[in-house]
């Protein structure tokens, strides 16, 4: 055999060998593509948070490493008017600062937003802020916060109603939190005395009125209606404190109650003054305290008492008035309040205070709709709060004119909402205005009526604040 060609042939099939053998070895990959989304798991100031320090500076928590470039491309910070606000971008680890290169405004509202790749209806839009892989954050993200000002540290007391909260108890509200205190059967309308120091509450489940201690906020006693009288819905407190004016919706009733005592002092039948099925509605006193004035729900009137008496000295029934709802006084007596409400085209009747309390004036509220479901008055302003939509009107009393609006819930909160009662922080900052189908309190500043943000308060129905 020649033996070149048997190495040549070994050779060949050593060859052969080692090529299968390669060709079995395990082909190892490239590390894998990292392709996670990145998401927001943090941002302060918190959603809707209030009292935020003018020289703030906003940072957006990530769950991973950003580009901090494409956060600069994608974020901005706007004031409540839609104007960006100038600042610079800074990041520390996974989280990106911004740096307003100004103090933001007080009393003002600030939105946080960061647009992400895809919208609503997830379509693509464009690359958003990205992580270090070149991952855009899915969607967009948007968080307000309020600036500060005196308002939120004085309490605020809320109660509930029919489909509305739990009648059980009611609620105090300090610096934006919520505490409750139980112990009644249907608790509906609250008053507060002049200094705030006691919360009067008509527990109409119960058939009594209840007195709140207010600085331990505690029951301090209980004042049981005769069984003459039914369904006790709204009080009212005298501007000398000296008396508890309970307005009884079953039978029309109005109780008088001493509150040095916690007793019974007079039961003045009003069912003459409520015909077509009227009931005792809302109650305002005087400032000088010699009148009050009970308007009665669908009997389209107004009775004018005297305090020291308790007769009726006036009924005035104003027979073009839809329903007649709630009412309020000038700081000067001589004008009363009362709306025209239920509708289409709500309005505010202004009554000559003296004598037979003739109709004066009208104010119609422009947008026609809704209910003006509650006063509350500060200075020499009126606001309106209306139902259905959650609207606020502001009203010179001095000109009897409409100076502000909230505009419609779509303008200023991008949705529609419902609203109650209204009450006036004692600052005199900021109105709050609840949303019970949001289970929100909105928060309005009381010189513009700009919306500054929401509280997490649970679903309430009457609101009461202390007196400036």
């Amino acid at each position: 055999m020649n033996l070149n060609g048997i190495k040549w042939y070994s050779l060949f099939c050593f060859a052969i060998i080692l090529l299968a053998f390669l060709s079995c070895t395990k082909d190892w990959p490239e590390a894998p593509v990292e392709i996670t989304r990145p998401e927001i798991i943090s941002v302060s100031p918190d959603m809707w948070e209030f009292m935020v320090s003018t020289s703030t500076s906003i940072s957006i928590t990530f769950n991973e490493q950003m580009d901090l470039e494409t956060i600069r491309d994608h974020a901005s910070i706007m004031d409540a008017d839609g104007n960006t606000v100038n600042g610079s971008w800074s990041s520390n680890g996974s989280t990106a600062i911004f740096t307003p290169s100004a103090n933001l405004s007080m009393l003002s509202r600030y939105d946080v937003m960061i647009e992400g790749a895809y919208d609503e209806d997830q379509e693509w839009k464009g690359p958003g802020p990205q992580d270090v892989h070149g991952n855009s954050l899915y969607e967009d993200f948007t968080s307000h916060f309020a600036t500060e000002g005196n308002y939120g540290a004085s309490p605020i007391y809320v109660s509930a109603a029919p489909n509305l909260g739990d009648w059980s108890e009611i609620g105090r509200i300090t610096d934006f939190e919520v505490e409750t205190l139980g112990g009644f059967d249907a608790a509906q309308g609250i008053a507060l005395n002049s200094d705030g120091s006691y919360l009067y509450v008509a527990d109409r489940g119960g058939n009594a009125v209840m007195a709140v201690e207010t600085a331990g906020f505690s029951i301090d006693g209980t004042v049981a209606l005769p069984d003459s009288v039914e369904e006790p819905w709204i009080v009212g407190v005298t501007p000398n404190d000296n008396e508890v004016w309970a307005l009884c919706r079953g039978t029309n009733h109005l109780v008088i109650i001493g509150t040095g005592t916690n007793t019974i002092t007079n039961v003045i039948p009003l069912n003459g003054y409520c015909p077509n099925g009227g009931f005792l509605y809302r109650i305002a006193f005087s400032h000088d305290g010699s009148k009050a004035y009970i308007t009665t729900r669908l009997s389209q009137s107004v009775l004018k008492i005297n305090t020291a008496t308790y007769e009726v000295e006036t009924e005035k029934v104003i027979g073009e008035a839809a329903h007649i709802a709630e009412v309020t006084v000038s700081p000067d007596d001589a004008k009363v309040y009362v709306s025209n409400t239920w509708g289409l085209e709500p309005s505010i009747f202004v009554l000559d205070a003296s004598a037979d309390m003739p109709v004066i004036g009208t104010i119609d509220l422009p947008e026609e709709w809704g209910d003006a479901k509650k006063f509350t008055t500060y200075d020499n302003y009126l606001f309106v709060g209306m139902r259905w939509d959650a609207m606020i009107y502001k009203i010179d009393m001095t000109t009897d004119q409409v100076i502000g609006w909230t505009g419609w819930p779509d303008d200023w909160l991008g949705d529609w909402s419902d609203s109650e009662n209204i009450a006036i922080d004692p600052e005199g900052e900021v109105i709050y205005q609840l949303c019970p189908d949001r289970g929100e309190t909105a928060v309005f500043g009381t010189e513009e009526l700009n919306f500054l943000g929401f509280i997490d308060t649970g679903t309430w129905w009457g609101i009461v604040s202390p007196q400036p």
